[in-house]
C-alpha cells in the first residue's frame, strides 16, 4: 500500500495516512492547551471547543488572571472592583494654624455680592472661603485689622466606595476544564 501517490503531477495521501496526519496535528494543538490552561480572545467569544475542535472550556467572567506568588493557591479568588474605606484605613489628619498678625480679608461672594471679613491669612493673594454658610471667593488681605487665628477642620468625606480597578482590556477568557 502506497502513503504517497502521484495523480496527474499532484501528490495525493491515501486516507489512513491523511487521517493520521490530522489526529498528530490535533494532538499537537492540544499540546498546547492542556486542562487548566487558558484561552483569550479579544474578539471572538465563541467556545474554544467550537474553534479548537477539543476539549470542554467554562468562561471566566468578571476575574483579573492574577500570577501566582509565594502565598496562596492556584485558583484561588479574592479581590474587589471597590472599597468602602473604614476610619482606621484613612490616614489620621492634624493640622494647626498661627496667628497671622492684624489683618482684614476683603472679597466677592460667588453670587457676585461684596463682602469684608475678618477671617484669613495675611498678604494679598487669591482663595476661597466659607463664612455663615456662603462659599466666597478671596480677591484680597489687607494688613489692617485686629488679629485673629483660623480653625481647620478636615472631613473624612462622604463614605463613598472607592474604585480599585486597575487599567485593563477586556477579553473573552476561557478555561479548558476536560
Amino acid at each position: 500500500m502506497n502513503v504517497i501517490a502521484w495523480e496527474n503531477g499532484v501528490t495525493k495521501l491515501n486516507k489512513a495516512t491523511m487521517e493520521a496526519f490530522e489526529d498528530n496535528i490535533r494532538r499537537a494543538i492540544e499540546g498546547l492547551y492542556p486542562i487548566g490552561s487558558v484561552y483569550m480572545n479579544l474578539s471572538d467569544g465563541t467556545n474554544p471547543a467550537t474553534l479548537l475542535g477539543f476539549g470542554r472550556w467554562t468562561r471566566v467572567k468578571d476575574r483579573f488572571v492574577y500570577a501566582l506568588g509565594d502565598s496562596g493557591g492556584v485558583g484561588d479568588l479574592g479581590g474587589s472592583a471597590s472599597v468602602k474605606l473604614s476610619a482606621s484605613q484613612i490616614p489620621s489628619l492634624s493640622g494647626s494654624t498661627v496667628s497671622g498678625g492684624e489683618h482684614f480679608h476683603e472679597g466677592v461672594s460667588l453670587d457676585g455680592n461684596a463682602f469684608s471679613a475678618n477671617t484669613g491669612a495675611s498678604g494679598d493673594g487669591f482663595g476661597v472661603g466659607i463664612e455663615n454658610g456662603k462659599r466666597y471667593g478671596l480677591l484680597k488681605v489687607s494688613s489692617t485689622g485686629s488679629a485673629h487665628s483660623h480653625d481647620v477642620r478636615f472631613s473624612n468625606g462622604d463614605q463613598s466606595s472607592v474604585s480599585v480597578m486597575p487599567p485593563y482590556v477586556r477579553a473573552y477568557v476561557w478555561k479548558r476544564v476536560g
